[in-house]
């Protein structure tokens, strides 16, 4: 319940945000579209004092970013984890409270990360690979023991044609119909398979 009522807050804090930046005397136009920014995630800590949300930011070249933030409820402040420019995405508190594990990372070094509650000492513990196959619906991807000790997270490694799709002449085995933003700008699929 109380969750609940949480989201609702942070969705109507970034909405009104989002629109008191780009709202003035002659209302919503156009162009104001793609300064809009949304909430793409929530998780509430386990003792309800923190709330890690993802903020998607459609403004600039390119597709979407995403970034996590860590809010403190009591005092207002919010950390976000990483740089300006560094995407993050689909936070998870550990069972106790103190952690907070997330996919992200500066390019190049992108994958799961666990920083402290506070959103201090980010740290890099394994590379994640997705995948532009039109059938990936993996649930969470990612999740804590119960007892805080390990986490599972889904990942992709190259399928048993990646090879072939990869050599001169490129043998094409699948081939993607109208594909979506998640999977990517190519028509062609990368032959990866998601595993957790």
């Amino acid at each position: 319940m109380a969750q609940g009522v949480v989201s609702r807050l942070a969705l109507a804090a970034a909405a009104a945000s989002a629109l008191g930046a780009s709202a003035g005397a002659a209302g919503l136009a156009t162009p104001d579209l793609a300064r809009l920014r949304s909430t793409g995630g929530l998780a509430l800590s386990p003792d309800g004092s923190r709330l890690a949300y993802v903020i998607v930011d459609n403004e600039g070249p390119g597709r979407p970013t995403s970034q996590v933030s860590i809010l403190e409820l009591a005092s207002g402040k919010s950390v976000r984890l990483g740089g300006e420019k560094e995407p993050s995405s689909h936070p998870e508190w550990s069972p106790d409270g103190r952690s907070l594990a997330f996919l992200g990372g500066p390019e190049g070094r992108q994958g799961l990360r666990v920083a402290r509650a506070e959103g201090s000492e980010a740290r890099f513990l394994a590379p994640v690979e997705w995948t532009n196959s039109p059938l990936q619906n993996p649930g969470r991807r990612l999740a804590w023991s119960p007892d805080g000790r390990r986490i599972a997270f889904v990942s992709a490694t190259p399928g048993p044609e990646a090879e072939a799709a990869s050599g001169d002449p490129v043998v094409i085995t699948r081939y993607l119909y109208k594909p979506d933003f998640s999977e990517g700008t190519t028509r062609f699929n990368d032959n990866r398979r998601l595993h957790k």
